[in-house]
């Protein structure tokens, strides 16, 4: 059975140097800096386990209909790991961004 827990340490440890020079932090000031590193996650777990079903923004269909930021699926279509990304700024208004960079 995979640790999910561990695996997504392994790569949150290292998802710094997936990006390039300052890319995180232009994208924390111009966008919801969860979806780009859901998106990145994501993309390292498909490569490591690619029997796997990875999925962004998937959503439950059949019982809650709730959306879902992340999940893994086994080859039987079985979930194995769900993930929620959330992200905090205290930036309060556009005018901060310059100060905060």
């Amino acid at each position: 059975m995979i640790n999910w827990k561990n695996e997504i340490n392994i790569i949150i440890k290292g998802v710094e140097n997936t990006f390039q020079a300052n890319e995180l932090a232009y994208l924390a000031v111009t966008s919801k800096i969860e979806n780009p590193l859901r998106d990145k996650i994501a993309f390292e777990l498909h490569k490591k386990f690619d029997k796997k079903i990875v999925c962004r923004e998937w959503t439950n269909k059949s019982q809650t209909k709730k959306r879902t930021d992340l999940l893994v699926l086994n080859s039987k279509e079985e979930v194995e790991c769900i993930i929620e990304f959330k992200a905090h700024s205290n930036l309060k208004s556009i005018g901060q961004w310059g100060k905060a960079m």
